[in-house]
């Protein structure tokens, strides 16, 4: 039961990211042999559901770092909304906190 779950959340997140990343680079390695999910002109993009915003925070910096773009966050909401809404706040309030320079938003609806 427990892996099934798991393994229709790894869907989930894949089938959101390629929606997500539409039109832009994806999976790219990095020399480190992390993978980004999504690689536009500009940004380095992580897809993550809000639940790993912390996490998230270290990959975007990473994957900017590898790749010499500027670090990016989308989030997803897998919880229900005042979780999701908790999760958002805590990585709003990190990223002011140390001056981190990731943007972030939302996967657009279309994608949810």
């Amino acid at each position: 039961m427990i892996l099934a779950l798991a393994l229709q959340l790894a869907l989930n997140e894949s089938q959101i990211q390629a929606c997500a990343c539409k039109g832009m680079q994806q999976e790219v390695r990095t020399a480190s042999g992390a993978y980004v999910d999504c690689l536009d002109d500009e940004y380095a993009i992580e897809i993550e559901a809000t639940s790993g915003w912390a996490e998230a925070i270290g990959q975007s910096l990473h994957y900017a770092e590898q790749t010499g773009r500027k670090p990016k966050v989308l989030f997803f909401c897998e919880d229900a909304p005042e979780v999701c809404h908790r999760h958002v706040l805590r990585f709003e309030s990190t990223v002011k906190a140390w001056g981190l320079p990731i943007e972030w938003g939302f996967v657009g609806e279309e994608c949810q």
